[in-house]
């Protein structure tokens, strides 16, 4: 009795969640390839895109899990500081003119 086999001696019940598990497995795979094909960088949340393809295709259902989850997690952290370094300028910008019409109203004849 081979492999196959003794899938299809299982209960239906099992047999459906096995196929949900690798419909799961196969979808997150291929959702995490897509992503880091359309990511050009060289380094992904500290680790090279090699290491990446590899944690994917030979991680099961958690590596495309974690890689999602970490690349996500980049992706907000480095969202977080683009916001921060405008908001920063957009600052340093309005300051430069306020202190610069404060000090014309003050000298002002």
């Amino acid at each position: 009795m081979n492999g196959i086999d003794s899938l299809m001696n299982l209960p239906t019940s099992v047999q459906v969640v096995l196929g949900f598990l690798i419909a799961c497995q196969l979808i997150a795979m291929v959702w995490a390839l897509i992503r880091l094909l359309g990511d050009k960088r060289e380094r992904i949340a500290g680790l090279p895109r090699l290491l990446w393809l590899a944690i994917i295709l030979l991680g099961q259902l958690i590596g495309p899990v974690v890689f999602l989850v970490m690349q996500t997690r980049e992706h907000r952290a480095i969202a977080e500081q683009d916001r921060f370094q405008q908001a920063r300028q957009q600052t340093k910008n309005n300051t430069g003119k306020d202190a610069g019409a404060v000090i014309s109203d003050l000298y002002r004849e």
